[in-house]
């Protein structure tokens, strides 16, 4: 792992990755607007020292970027691990039959299978 650059504006530092810090990864979702981060994500918001601790007294939680790293590591195989686990539980989807079909393209009952509401 190489040097990285610090994410504040016009600043030119590059830290190692055991001095980099990161804001909190909830706020690095919200910034990117996507669910589950990986380490690609975490190095746009690198900061150096210098910044960090500015963005700390600024009301920010830092954290250091290798710690980030491995908890996004842990998270992913956790994942990982429950879909396989929990893969066995789940149903196979049912084959629609000709009478549900006919129902569903008459308009009778939703996609979801549940009939419509009376209309008063």
């Amino acid at each position: 792992m190489g040097l990285l650059h610090c994410a504040f504006p016009e600043c030119t530092a590059q830290v190692t990755p055991d001095k980099a810090a990161v804001p909190e990864i909830e706020a690095i979702r919200q910034a990117e607007r996507k669910g589950a981060l990986g380490p690609d994500d975490l190095s746009r918001h690198v900061h150096c020292q210098v910044h960090a601790t500015l963005a700390r007294r600024n009301g920010v939680k830092m954290y250091q970027y290798l710690a980030t790293v491995q908890e996004l590591e842990r998270r992913a195989r956790e994942r990982k691990a429950a879909k396989s686990h929990f893969a066995q539980y789940a149903l196979p989807a049912k084959p629609e039959t000709a009478m549900g079909a006919a129902l569903r393209n008459a308009g009778v009952v939703e996609p979801n299978g549940r009939a419509h509401a009376a209309q008063a």
